[in-house]
């Protein structure tokens, strides 16, 4: 029985991972059908979904301890996967070798490693900057929620004293009588 369980749980994940990636490249093809179609040179459209691409992908890897693997695999293997284009890059950069292009070639090479390069150093800065953006605003949420939580506890016995205070005065009218 517990194997059954265990076997159920794999095929359970499996499916959801398998939906995630499959749901994520859909929308990434979706992404590079339209990016592809915003120009007309396919050559800065692949460039243009090699750099996004490479982007998204570098931010869900230097965000993902606080994204649920299903979200991680949907937009890094699947949204990602469907819309940075190296085997279209690849054919392009063939082409341009088997035409003697040497010029584009080299130009379309280094343009798409430089600036996917960089792209992935911005995405980590980025995170970073987003991270202690982030880490402030709960130091400062923590100091707010104290701040309540003390005039809370504060409240009650500020009553409690004023009860205390008006139960004594009759008592020393009582005694002065």
């Amino acid at each position: 029985m517990k194997s059954l369980k265990v076997i159920l749980s794999f095929v359970y994940v499996q499916k959801t991972h398998i939906a995630s990636v499959a749901f994520g490249g859909g929308l990434g093809a979706l992404a590079r059908v339209a990016i592809c179609g915003m120009f007309t040179n396919q050559i800065v459209a692949i460039f243009v979904c090699n750099v996004i691409g490479t982007f998204l992908l570098s931010s869900t890897i230097e965000l993902r301890r606080r994204i649920h693997p299903d979200i991680e695999n949907m937009v890094s293997v699947g949204f990602c996967g469907g819309l940075s284009i190296f085997a279209s890059f690849s054919r392009d950069s063939a082409a341009f070798l088997a035409a003697d292009n040497y010029l584009f070639f080299f130009a379309n090479l280094m343009a798409n490693f430089a600036l996917c390069v960089a792209t992935v150093f911005f995405a980590r800065k980025l995170a970073a900057v987003l991270r202690a953006h982030r880490d402030f605003l709960r130091q400062e949420r923590r100091k707010f929620a104290l701040k309540l939580h003390l005039r809370r506890e504060s409240l009650p016995e500020k009553i409690s004293d004023i009860e205390k205070r008006l139960s004594e005065k009759p008592e020393g009218r009582k005694g002065g009588k």
